[in-house]
This record gives structure tokens, C-alpha cells and sequence, in this order.
């Protein structure tokens, strides 16, 4: 009998209290779609960006670029793989063939080059290679040589990818406060407009607890279909991302469609603390 009698109570209680014909109340499934999906992605972008960039300095790191001279002799390049072989930190030393010359000039010389093509030598190094003997062995033999040494631009490259993974951060950041800011407008304006019912609940016996918890659920119904939504959308999203560039399905690892996932779940609790602390000082400010 009491269970049902408090049945009866709660559902009025939510009658009364029903945020449904707020206007600002029916777009929060809307904003929590695109709020959502933009967390979503900026996630996926910051922890793709991570993994493009790890991939891009572990290849630099790990090789220097030698441009000879069209004529240079064979004997000379061979005393100069010999030579290079010797030195701390080199692993590899080897001379490219004129495919691998041509694809890596292409982009400049197109693909059928007038000009001879030079001679590449590629080294592999470990982290600290001695480029003080390095560099002297190759102006003995080779003065005109030039070295493509990658590595003199990671920390450039590392400023920059941490810059814009700052910049994809605090766009997260303030699509979250964005979003407890409407939550709590929303909140606090239903629950003014309807001051005459909350008091009438508060006269008969409501708690704090028990109107906080109807507001929260009416929210918390709102921001999982469209949090639910925003994953969706951003799955998608990602995934036509890599049907358009096949090649960025190389950097799309299980963590960076969890990310996808896992945002806009971050965001509904967001959205149920905010709703849950305006609406305890709302209902407070009423006794």
C-alpha cells in the first residue's frame, strides 16, 4: 500500500515538475549531439595527432639522409659506406637505387627528371650517432655533400604538434563548460518557472534530495540519448574519415575510437553534475 501511494506521489511529483515544454529543455538532446561529437573528435584528433607524430620522429630519428653528387665515383661511395660503418651510433649505411632516387624526387623533378638524378645514401642511427666524426668523414671524402638530418627539426615539430594538441584540448574544455553552463540555465530557469509547484511539494513532505533527483533524471534521460547519439555520429565520422584517406587508418588505433566513445559519456556526467548542483541550490533557495 505505501509503495504504491509513494508511486503515485512520484509520478505526480514529475508531472509537476516536467521540464518537457521548456524549449531550451527539448535542444538538449540537440546540443549534446554536436557538443558531443565535437569532444569526440577532438579527442580522436589529439590522440591521433600523438601517434602520427610518434611514428613521423621514431622514422627521423632513426635516419640521416646523404645527397651526393650525380658523378660521384663508385669506389668513393663504397669507401664512404665503409667509412660510415665505423663511426658510434650508425647501424646502416647503404646506397639507394635509382627507384627509390626517383620516388623520393619525384614530387620535385616529376617523373621522367632532365637532370641526372644524385646519388642518395641512407644511414640508419641510433639515438646519439657521432655526428662529429660523421661529419668529418663525409667532407674528406665527399666536400660537396649535403646532409638531411631530420632530428635538428624535432623540437620544432614537437612544439607545434603539442601546440595544437593544447588547441584540441581546450576546445574539449570549453565544450564541456559550454555545456554545464546550459545545463545549469536550463535547470535553474525550469525550476524558477515553476516555483509555485516546487513549493507545494516542498509544503506536503518533498526532500531536497528527492526533487534533485527528479530533476537529475529528466536531465540524465536527455543527455544519454544524446550522448549516445554524438558517439555514434562520431564513429561514423571517423570512419568515413578513413574511407576517404586510407592512409590515416594507419594512426586510428583502439584508443582513438574509444576516445570517440568515451567523450561524450565524459560529458553526460558533466551535464548530471551540473544539473544536480543547480538544482540543490534552486531548491535550497526556495525553503
Amino acid at each position: 500500500m505505501f509503495k504504491h501511494l509513494f508511486t503515485r506521489y512520484d509520478a505526480s511529483a514529475h508531472k509537476a515538475l516536467s521540464f518537457e515544454k521548456d524549449a531550451v529543455f527539448r535542444l538538449l538532446v540537440v546540443m549534446m549531439v554536436l557538443l558531443g561529437w565535437l569532444a569526440g573528435m577532438g579527442a580522436a584528433s589529439l590522440l591521433g595527432l600523438e601517434k602520427v607524430y610518434d611514428n613521423w620522429q621514431l622514422t627521423q630519428k632513426s635516419h640521416i639522409s646523404v645527397y651526393l653528387l650525380p658523378d660521384s665515383t663508385p669506389d668513393d661511395i663504397q669507401r664512404l659506406l665503409e667509412s660510415l660503418q665505423n663511426v658510434q651510433g650508425v647501424h646502416q649505411a647503404m646506397e639507394l637505387d635509382q627507384d627509390s632516387t626517383l620516388s623520393l624526387v619525384r614530387p620535385y623533378l616529376g617523373d621522367n627528371p632532365s637532370l641526372p638524378l644524385p646519388k642518395i645514401i641512407d644511414v640508419t642511427v641510433g639515438d646519439e650517432p657521432d655526428r662529429v666524426s660523421f661529419d668529418a668523414i663525409l667532407a674528406d671524402i665527399f666536400p660537396l655533400a649535403e646532409v638531411d638530418d631530420a632530428r635538428d627539426m624535432l623540437v620544432t615539430v614537437s612544439h607545434g604538434v603539442r601546440l595544437v594538441q593544447l588547441a584540441a584540448l581546450g576546445i574539449s574544455g570549453i565544450v564541456f563548460v559550454v555545456m554545464a553552463l546550459l545545463v545549469a540555465l536550463t535547470v535553474r530557469a525550469g525550476l524558477r518557472a515553476k516555483r509555485q509547484a516546487l513549493a507545494v511539494l516542498q509544503y506536503i513532505g518533498a526532500t531536497d534530495g528527492f526533487v534533485v533527483g527528479l530533476v537529475g533524471r529528466q536531465v540524465l534521460g536527455r543527455a544519454v540519448v544524446g550522448a549516445a547519439g554524438a558517439a555514434l555520429i562520431s564513429l561514423i565520422s571517423l570512419f568515413i574519415l578513413g574511407q576517404m584517406w586510407p592512409e590515416l587508418q594507419l594512426y586510428f588505433g583502439w584508443e582513438v575510437w574509444i576516445a570517440c566513445a568515451f567523450m561524450p559519456a565524459l560529458l553526460t556526467l558533466v551535464v548530471q553534475i551540473a544539473a544536480h548542483s543547480a538544482a540543490r541550490r534552486v531548491v535550497s533557495g526556495v525553503r
